[in-house]
């Protein structure tokens, strides 16, 4: 009985030696959860794409413009030969360039409705995303602050049994006394 209460004091007295962080309020840990958590930069970053991406431009309400270009270069020996008696051609380092370019625009008059339903769903999207950030946001802060919670536990629970520790010290001493 004596050594089990000795191993549980050394056990008790190395815990609370080994720990020498300052303690933080409660403030601190929210603020430092909600700067600090993967998740909720994560969710904004989410929430910023939605944000941009409910636009009507992405629902197709603007027109189109596509612009393409090309061109091309070649350097070439070439020799002609003609029939009917004409003399044959040969040219060395016979040059062809060719440019090209060309420039579409296109808008869509009308499509059943489908731009407005696209763009109601985009911003419905982004409300959802708003929500969830506010969600992801909350349940770290509550995980924080069951954490912190449990640490005061934990030392409640500690100093308890430091106190029946002390306690049961004493009725050994008395039972010691009795004894003798």
């Amino acid at each position: 009985m004596i050594w089990r209460v000795n191993s549980l004091l050394s056990f008790v007295l190395f815990a609370g030696t080994a720990y020498s962080q300052d303690s933080l309020s409660l403030q601190d840990v929210v603020t430092a959860t909600l700067k600090n958590n993967y998740n909720i930069q994560i969710q904004g970053l989410f929430t910023e794409q939605n944000a941009s991406l409910a636009t009507k431009g992405q629902a197709g309400y603007f027109p189109s413009v596509t612009l393409n270009g090309n061109g091309s270069y070649s350097k070439n020996n070439t020799r002609l030969e003609f029939a009917g008696g004409l003399p044959t051609v040969e040219r060395d380092g016979a040059e062809n360039t060719a440019i090209g370019a060309n420039i579409g625009l296109n808008y869509t008059l009308f499509n059943g409705f489908g731009r407005v339903s696209t763009y109601k769903n985009l911003q419905n999207q982004y409300q959802l995303s708003l929500l969830q950030s506010r969600l992801v946001s909350e349940n770290s802060v509550m995980e924080a602050i069951a954490a912190v919670l449990q640490v005061e536990q934990l030392y409640v629970q500690k100093k308890l049994a430091i106190e029946n520790i002390q306690i049961s010290k004493e009725r050994l001493e008395y039972s010691n006394y009795r004894k003798e």
